[in-house]
C-alpha cells in the first residue's frame, strides 16, 4: 500500500466531495442543522486548509494499492508536536471490506515512525460503526471522542528530522468536537474538560478571538452566562469570521436576555439581524427580545415572518400568504362590503 502526495486536480476533487461527506456527517450526528452544514463544512476545510494541499503542517494523500495504480482513497493527516492527528481517511466504497483500510492504516504508521512521530490520533462519529470497529481492531483506544494507537518506541528511522507545528489550530478544533460532543450528550464533566482546555489555549494566544468565542459558549453551555457574556464580546471586537460572528450576536444577545438585560439583549440582536438577515435562528432571538420589551405585535410578526416561508407542512402552506400579510397588520380591521344579489 502507497501513500502518494496528492495532486492539485486530485485535491479540487476531494475538497468538493469532503465538504459534503463532513457535512452529512455533521447533520446525523445532530451537530449542525441541514440548512448550515454545507456552509459550515466549507468554512471548516476553508480554514484549516488556507494554502490547500500545501498548508504547513498538513499531508494530504492519495492511496494507491501499488506505485502504479489508481487512487482508492484518501488519507488527511495533520502533525503537531510529534504526533499525527488524522482529520480524514476514506477508502473509494468499491474497495471496502477488502482490507485495504487495515493496510493503509499501517502505511500511515510507516509514515509517522519515518516522521518520528509518537502518536496517531483520530475523531470518529459515534454513527460510523465500520470505522469504529477497524480503528478499535488496529490497537486504537478510546479517549473521550477520540482514539489514539501509540507507535512502537524504537524508530528505524530515528535520524530523520521531526515535522513540528505549535498545533494550536488542531488543539482547538479537538476541543471545539469535544464540546460539541458534550453539549449534545450534556455531559458536564467534559464541558470542564474542554473549558479547561480552551484556558490553556488562551494562555497561549490571548489575542485569538476564536479560542474566546468557544470559551463564551463553554461557559453558556455550563449555565454560567454571566461570565459568558465578556467572552463574547472580546471575540467579537478581536473579530471572527462571518459564520462565527452571527452566531456569537446570538450567543451574547441570548445571554443579555436571560440574565433580564434586555435593552443590551434587542440592541445587540436588532445589530446582528441587520447584518445577518438571513440567519433565521438570529431572527428568532430578537423576537424573543421583543417580547421581553414589550413589543407584543412586532414579536409576533417576526416570529410568523421568520418561519412560515420555510415551513413544509402543507396545511399551514395553504395558508402561508395570508398569515404572512395578517402578521404585519396584527391589528388592522376591515369593514367590507357586503354581498347584494340582485
Amino acid at each position: 500500500m502507497k501513500l502518494s502526495p496528492m495532486k492539485p486536480e486530485q485535491y479540487q476533487h476531494y475538497l468538493s466531495h469532503a465538504i459534503k461527506e463532513y457535512a452529512k456527517d455533521k447533520v446525523t450526528a445532530g451537530t449542525w442543522s441541514q440548512d448550515e452544514a454545507i456552509a459550515l463544512s466549507t468554512e471548516s476545510f476553508t480554514r484549516l486548509l488556507p494554502q490547500g494541499p500545501d498548508t504547513k503542517d498538513n499531508y494530504l494523500f492519495s492511496i494507491l494499492p501499488d506505485e502504479h495504480a489508481e487512487p482508492i482513497g484518501t488519507l488527511w493527516l495533520n502533525v503537531a508536536q510529534e504526533k499525527a492527528f488524522i482529520y480524514d481517511f476514506e477508502i473509494d466504497e468499491s474497495y471496502r471490506g477488502q482490507g485495504y483500510g487495515k493496510q493503509s492504516l499501517q502505511a500511515a504508521e510507516q509514515w509517522a515512525l519515518q516522521n518520528h512521530l509518537t502518536e496517531i490520533g483520530l475523531h470518529v462519529f459515534a454513527h460510523n460503526q465500520s470505522a469504529h470497529h477497524l480503528y478499535k481492531k488496529m490497537g486504537y483506544v478510546e479517549t473521550d471522542i477520540s482514539m489514539v494507537r501509540h507507535l512502537p518506541a524504537d524508530d528505524p528511522m530515528k535520524d530523520v528530522d521531526p515535522v513540528t507545528s505549535t498545533g494550536l489550530d488542531q488543539q482547538l478544533q479537538h476541543l471545539i468536537a469535544q464540546r460539541e460532543t458534550a453539549r449534545s450528550t450534556q455531559d458536564t464533566e467534559l464541558l470542564q474538560q474542554c473549558l479547561h482546555g480552551l484556558k490553556a489555549l488562551q494562555k497561549e494566544a490571548p489575542n485569538n478571538a476564536m479560542i474566546h468565542y468557544q470559551i463564551g459558549i463553554c461557559f453558556d453551555n455550563l449555565g454560567f452566562t454571566y461570565d459568558a457574556i465578556p467572552c463574547y464580546k472580546l471575540a467579537m471586537t478581536l473579530g471572527l469570521p462571518n459564520h462565527d460572528l452571527r452566531r456569537c450576536f446570538l450567543g451574547l444577545g441570548s445571554s443579555y436576555r436571560v440574565t433580564g438585560q434586555y435593552a443590551e439583549s434587542l440592541a445587540t440582536l436588532e445589530k446582528g439581524t441587520n447584518q445577518f438577515p438571513d440567519y433565521k435562528p438570529l431572527q428568532l432571538f430578537y423576537a424573543l427580545a421583543l417580547f421581553n420589551t414589550q413589543q407584543f405585535d412586532q414579536a409576533l410578526a417576526q416570529t410568523f415572518t421568520t418561519l412560515l416561508p420555510d415551513n413544509q407542512d402543507p396545511d399551514i402552506q395553504y395558508f402561508a400568504k395570508g398569515l404572512q400579510f395578517y402578521a404585519s397588520h396584527l391589528d388592522e380591521q376591515w369593514s367590507p362590503d357586503r354581498y347584494d344579489e340582485k
